[in-house]
C-alpha cells in the first residue's frame, strides 16, 4: 500500500510490451527497477528483478521458454534450467 510505480512501454509486433517498472522510494521501501527485453519475435528475452537479478530467456518458435539463464547477483550464482 501507498507505493507508487512507473512504467514504461515499447511496442514489438504491434503490441505494447513493459520493459521498465520504477518504484518510488517510501518510509519502508527502497527505490528500485524491474526491466525486461524482448526478442526480434516480441518474445520476453531477458528480465531483471527488484534486486538486481537477470534471468535470460531462450524460446522456440511459438514463443515457449526451452531454458532459462538466472543470475543471482548477490550470490554470485548462475542457475539454469531446462523447461519441460
Amino acid at each position: 500500500l501507498g507505493e507508487t510505480e512507473t512504467y514504461t512501454f515499447t511496442t514489438s509486433q504491434g503490441i505494447p510490451k513493459v520493459t521498465e517498472i520504477d518504484r518510488a522510494a517510501t518510509s519502508t521501501v527502497a527505490a528500485a527497477s524491474e526491466t525486461f527485453t524482448y526478442d526480434s519475435n516480441g518474445y520476453m528475452a531477458s528480465s531483471t528483478d527488484w534486486n538486481g537479478n537477470v534471468t535470460d530467456f531462450t524460446n522456440d518458435g511459438h514463443g515457449q521458454p526451452i531454458d532459462d539463464l538466472k543470475l543471482n547477483v548477490r550470490e554470485g550464482q548462475q542457475l539454469r534450467r531446462k523447461v519441460p
